[in-house]
């Protein structure tokens, strides 16, 4: 995917474009399918640890959002969760984040159970989400559903204050910790002019559905609330 940083690299030659900025993209077509932050840099490094970078659903959008005041969040909702199976490092690179949150700023809050993520959402709030990630693997399922995005990608959470587990199936389609694009859609919350970061594996991946969307938990978040300004934080846990 290098390729496609072709126009940044030359802004970084030209002087335009400095390490440390911030990038926001809004890719077309097929470009919705390629999670920009992981294309390489000519050093080899992804792009993530050079820049930060948001995604955002349009043109259109950036308008919008360069029209309306900056929006400094005193309302920071967080989410941590580790599965089953991690160590005691890696349970600790899921905190780092949100212990970060918790120590340079105000009004954090954090939640992790599933069960009351509808009072989790709140408009003109940071949310950040460091959990596993998840999304389908055709070649493992017959079955149309657990193919599909929408129904069995997203990210897991607790429930019933039980960490998830990570399945050697990779099937996570009807648990009670997957959170899905589904449930985030059919949820009553609100996410008008919030800011969401999910710190998750494979979250920033999708799929072509039937009618050109590109399925998947950005696909999901933008679909809830326009508009949300999302930014994704990759993780190579």
């Amino acid at each position: 995917m290098g390729i496609l940083l072709a126009p940044l690299v030359l802004a970084m030659e030209e002087g335009y474009l400095k390490e440390g900025e911030h990038i926001v993209f809004s890719p077309d077509g097929i470009l919705n399918l390629f999670s920009l932050q992981y294309a390489l840099l000519p050093d080899g490094r992804p792009l993530i640890e050079a820049f930060s970078v948001s995604k955002i659903h349009s043109g259109f959008q950036l308008y919008q959002l360069l029209e309306q005041p900056p929006i400094l969040y005193s309302n920071i909702r967080t989410v941590s969760c580790s599965a089953i199976q991690d160590d005691k490092d890696k349970c600790a690179a899921f905190n780092e984040t949100n212990i970060w949150l918790n120590d340079t700023q105000s009004g954090v809050s954090t939640h992790a159970d599933i069960e009351t993520l509808s009072s989790f959402w709140q408009p003109e709030t940071l949310h950040h989400l460091a959990t596993h990630g998840v999304f389908p693997i055709d070649e493992l399922f017959q079955n149309i559903q657990l193919q599909n995005p929408y129904f069995h990608s997203g990210l897991l959470l607790k429930s019933n204050n039980q960490w998830p587990s990570l399945q050697a199936n990779a099937n996570y389609y009807g648990s009670p910790h997957l959170l899905s694009p589904q449930k985030l859609i059919e949820d009553d919350c609100h996410l008008r002019q919030s800011h969401i970061s999910m710190q998750a594996c494979v979250s920033g991946r999708s799929k072509d559905g039937y009618g050109g969307d590109a399925l998947g938990m950005e696909w999901a978040f933008f679909k809830k609330e326009y508009p949300a300004s999302l930014a994704l934080t990759g993780t190579w846990m």
